[in-house]
């Protein structure tokens, strides 16, 4: 048993990061943005060459979208190293 738990012990450690720090922006950052983006997008500051609404909606895409696939364990900076050399 304790073999076990110590194989499984750093994936479990990074399922439970993921879930949290990625379900934390996107409830937390994005979500809340996702339901005021009709009023905030034309006050919301704009990125140099980006209107504000379209750099809300960047915005909004990174802190929820974004953390969902880091929750989904899609976006994995690892994975793409991997995809580099081959």
């Amino acid at each position: 048993l304790t073999n076990a738990l110590r194989a499984l012990g750093p994936d479990l450690g990074l399922l439970v990061l993921r879930v949290g720090v990625g379900g934390f922006m996107a409830l937390n950052h994005g979500w809340p943005k996702l339901m005021k983006f009709s009023e905030k997008s034309g006050g919301f500051a704009p990125w140099f060459p980006l209107p504000s609404p379209v750099s809300y909606s960047l915005t909004v895409f990174a802190e929820l979208v974004c953390a969902l696939l880091v929750v989904e364990d899609r976006w994995d900076p690892s994975r793409t190293c991997a995809l580099r050399r081959s």
